[in-house]
This record gives C-alpha cells, structure tokens and sequence, in this order.
C-alpha cells in the first residue's frame, strides 16, 4: 500500500523536475541563439571592413 502511495508523489515530482528541466534548456538554447547571432553579425562587419 505504501508504494502505491507514493508513485504519485513521485510521478509529480518527476514532472515539475522534467518542466523545470525544460524551461531551463528553453532558455539556455536561447541564450546560444542570440550568442551565435551576435558573433554572425560581428564576423558579418569584420569581413566587409
């Protein structure tokens, strides 16, 4: 009975980690965008000058 109990605790938990997991990756793939970006445009005004 008891680990019964407890699979849905578990099962939440697992899922508020995977949520924050993926908010944090969201961000994270962001943050590499607009970093690559920023280097493309400054390679991008380096070359024609």
């Amino acid at each position: 009975m008891n680990s019964t109990n407890n699979l849905p605790l578990i099962s939440t938990l697992a899922l508020s980690f995977l949520r924050s997991l993926f908010v944090h990756c969201s961000s994270f793939v962001r943050l590499l965008f607009v970093f690559c970006s920023f280097i493309v445009r400054f390679s991008y005004k380096h070359l024609l000058n």
